[in-house]
């Protein structure tokens, strides 16, 4: 058997295995909202997020990716920012660093409950989010 063919087998069997109740899984929808925090951070972008998650705040199922392109801004904007995202729940906050969330967009990145990166950032910047990470 060709290794593709065993790797495609395991995929399928796992699935099978824990998947759960199909006919469940196929009628619970969950929602995920992306919203962009690019750019530098300032009173604006504040207001923006704020303004964003207001509008779905009603969404009980939903999940909230910060897609992150920041070279950073203004402290106390970002700590604005930090105080919205605070507020939702536990568990629905996701940070996606696309490119770059540096100083003040990595307190910002830093405030969502799970934080993912591209594979091809630049150490420097995986430096910086696991120090500020550190002073956390």
């Amino acid at each position: 058997m060709k290794p593709t063919n065993i790797f495609i087998f395991i995929l399928l069997l796992s699935f099978m295995l824990f998947s759960g109740d199909l006919s469940y899984a196929s009628q619970k929808k969950q929602k995920v909202y992306i919203i962009p925090v690019a750019g530098t951070v300032e009173p604006g972008m504040a207001a923006y997020v704020k303004r964003a998650l207001e509008e779905i705040k009603d969404e009980t199922d939903a999940v909230f990716v910060f897609k992150m392109d920041t070279f950073g801004g203004r402290v106390d904007a970002a700590l604005e920012i930090v105080d919205t995202i605070s507020n939702i729940p536990k568990g629905k906050t996701i940070a996606f660093v696309e490119k770059r969330a540096i100083s003040a967009g990595a307190l910002i990145a830093l405030s969502s409950n799970l934080l993912f990166m591209k594979d091809y950032l630049i150490t420097l910047k995986i430096k910086i989010l696991l120090r500020m990470k550190l002073m956390l």
